[in-house]
C-alpha cells in the first residue's frame, strides 16, 4: 500500500475511530475519553513549554486574548473526560455486556482518570480565587468549581495555601498515568495506532503463506518466540473489548473458543516468556492449552471478528499459525481433520467421493468440458460442494440453465477440476493446499478465458485471494455477480406477489 494510503487509513482508524463507531454508546464514550486525553495532555505540553521546562526554548503562544481560548479548551476537555469515564463506569456497573472484559486495570483506568481530571479542576478553581483574574469565565468548568468553593466558604488566602498541593497531586497522578502505561490496559494508546500503521495489507480472508515449505524448519508456532514482532505487537495492543467474541459464532454457540481470549492468553505468555526476568522467564514453549482440542478447532476461521477489531488483530491466523504446528510438525490433530485431510490427499475433495463422480452434476446438460488449449469468456469453477452435495447440485444445474438461457460463452474443466485447498489451508496443512493451488493453476493456464466464476464463498476468497500468492493471478467473481450482469438477457418470469 502506498504511504499516502497509510497515512489516511492511520487517520481515519486511529484519529478518527471508524470502527468504534459500530457501536454507538462506546463510540461516544471513547471519543470523549480519547480526545480529552489527547488535549490535555497537549496543552499540558505547551504550558510546560511556555515556562521553558524540559525544553532550551520559550513557547510564545498562546498569549493574550489566544491564551482565553486555550483555558476555554482545556476545560471542555476535561468536561470530555468526566463524561466519558461516567458513561464507561455506567457501561461496566449497568449495562454490563456479557463479552466486555472485567479486570483490574480496566477499573485502574477509569478511576485514575477521574482522579486527574477533578484534580485539575480543583487546582484551576484554587488558582482562579486566589487570583480572580478578569478572564475567570473562560475558564467556565474552573469557574464554576470555583463558586462551588466561595460558597464552602473557601477564601483566596486559603486557596492560595491548598493550591500548591493540589498541583503536586495533579502532576503526581500525571506521573502514575505515565508510569503504569505500559503495565495497564492504557498502553492501548501508544499499541494501537502503532498495530494499525503496521498491520499487514493483505485481504482479510487471505492467510499468510508459508515460503519454501519443504524447506523451512519452522512449520507454524509451538514457542511464543516464533511470532514475528508485528504479530507480539498486536497481543500487546489488544484493547481486551470483546467485539470480537460479541460475533463470534463459536463463542455464541457455547464453545470453549473466544477469539478474544486466544489473543489475551497469547500476550500473558508473551509476557510471561520474553518480559518477566528480562526474558529468562518461563520456557518460550505455548502453554497446552493453547492446543486443547476443544479450543483450537472450535474456531471456523469465518473472519467475522476481522470485521469487528477497531484496531485489526487477525485472531483466525493465529488460530491456524497454531494448527500448522500440531498438523506439520507434531501431527496431533482430532480423527475428523485426519479423516478430511487423508480424503483431500486420497480422492482431491474432503468428503472422499470418487473423483470420477465430480462431473455427475452435469449430466444431461449438455456442458462443454474444456481441453487445453481451448477459449472461452468465462470458466466455471463448480467446487467441491457443488460438486458432490445433493443439495448444492441442484443450484449448480439451476445457475448453469440461468447461464445456457442467456447464452454466456462458459465452460467448465470437467474431471481435470481439483479441489481449491481452502479446507486444508484452514485446518493448517498449508502443504496440500500449496499443491492443490499449484495443480489448479496449471490446469487454468492451459485455457484461454476472461475470468473464473464460481457459486462457493470459499472457493471465491481462496481463489481470489490466495492464488495469487502461488503465481496465479486471475479475475475472480461470484455467481451472484455474474447473474446481475446478465439479468436482462433472462426474461424471468416475475414472482406475483401472492406467496
Amino acid at each position: 500500500m502506498p504511504k499516502k494510503n497509510k497515512l489516511i487509513d492511520f487517520f481515519l482508524y486511529s484519529i478518527l475511530h471508524l470502527r468504534i463507531w459500530k457501536k454507538i454508546y462506546p463510540g461516544i464514550m471513547h471519543f470523549l475519553i480519547f480526545w480529552g486525553v489527547t488535549i490535555q495532555l497537549i496543552g499540558t505540553a505547551i504550558n510546560l513549554m511556555q515556562m521553558k521546562l524540559f525544553t532550551p526554548f520559550e513557547l510564545s503562544i498562546p498569549r493574550m486574548g489566544d491564551y482565553l481560548y486555550y483555558e476555554w479548551i482545556m476545560d471542555l476537555a476535561g468536561i470530555f473526560i468526566i463524561v466519558g469515564v461516567v458513561m464507561a463506569l455506567i457501561r461496566r456497573l449497568v449495562m454490563k455486556p456479557k463479552y466486555l472484559g472485567y479486570k483490574w486495570d480496566d477499573y485502574f483506568a477509569i478511576i485514575l482518570l477521574t482522579l486527574m481530571g477533578l484534580a485539575g479542576f480543583t487546582t484551576e478553581a484554587l488558582r482562579l480565587i486566589g487570583a480572580i483574574p478578569d478572564w475567570m469565565e473562560y475558564s467556565f468548568m474552573g469557574g464554576i468549581v470555583s463558586n462551588l468553593f466561595l460558597a464552602w466558604g473557601v477564601t483566596p488566602n486559603i486557596a492560595f495555601r491548598l493550591h500548591p498541593y493540589f498541583a503536586l497531586l495533579h502532576i503526581f497522578l500525571g506521573l502514575i498515568f505515565g508510569a503504569t502505561l505500559p503495565f495497564t490496559k492504557m498502553r492501548h494508546l501508544v499499541m494501537a495506532p502503532l498495530n494499525i500503521l503496521l498491520r499487514p495489507r493483505r485481504h482479510m480472508g487471505a492467510l499468510a503463506k508459508i515460503e519454501d515449505i519443504e524447506e523451512t524448519e519452522i512449520l507454524g508456532v509451538g514457542n511464543i518466540n516464533e511470532f514475528t514482532s508485528r504479530e507480539l505487537l498486536s497481543f500487546d495492543a489488544c484493547l481486551d473489548c470483546g467485539r470480537c467474541e460479541d460475533v463470534c459464532p463459536a463463542a455464541a454457540s457455547g464453545m470453549d473458543y473466544s477469539p478474544r481470549t486466544l489473543i489475551q492468553s497469547l500476550h500473558e505468555n508473551a509476557v510471561n516468556s520474553l518480559i518477566k526476568k528480562n526474558g529468562d522467564g518461563s520456557s518460550p514453549e505455548l502453554s497446552a492449552d493453547m492446543f486443547k482440542e476443544e479450543t483450537l478447532w472450535a474456531c471456523t476461521t469465518c473472519g467475522a471478528c476481522l470485521t469487528r477489531c477497531p484496531i485489526f488483530i487477525r485472531p483466525p491466523e493465529r488460530v491456524v499459525d497454531l494448527r500448522r504446528y500440531q498438523i506439520l510438525t507434531t501431527g496431533e490433530m482430532p480423527k475428523s481433520v485426519g479423516d478430511t485431510l487423508r480424503n483431500m490427499e486420497r480422492q482431491g475433495n474432503p468428503w472422499g467421493m470418487p473423483p470420477q463422480d465430480r462431473m455427475k452434476w452435469a449430466e444431461g446438460l449438455d456442458i462443454r468440458e474444456l481441453a487445453p488449449g481451448d477459449e472461452t469468456d468465462v470458466l466455471f469453477f463448480a467446487g467441491c460442494a457443488a460438486a458432490f452435495d445433493e443439495r448444492n447440485k441442484k443450484v449448480t444445474q439451476s445457475f448453469v440453465k440461468l447461464l445456457q438461457k442467456a447464452n454466456v460463452d462458459f465452460g467448465v474443466l470437467g474431471l481435470d477440476e481439483a479441489c481449491c485447498g481452502e479446507t486444508a489451508r484452514r485446518m493448517g496443512h498449508e502443504y496440500i493446499f500449496q499443491v492443490m493451488a499449484e495443480q489448479n493453476i496449471e490446469t487454468f493456464n492451459e485455457i484461454k478465458f476472461k475470468r473464473i466464476v464460481t457459486q462457493c464463498p470459499h472457493c471465491l476468497n481462496t481463489l481470489k485471494n490466495e492464488y495469487p500468492q502461488m503465481g496465479g493471478n486471475f479475475e475472480v467473481i461470484h455467481s451472484s455477480q455474474l447473474l446481475t450482469e446478465i439479468v436482462d438477457d433472462l426474461s424471468l418470469d416475475q414472482a406475483n406477489g401472492n406467496g
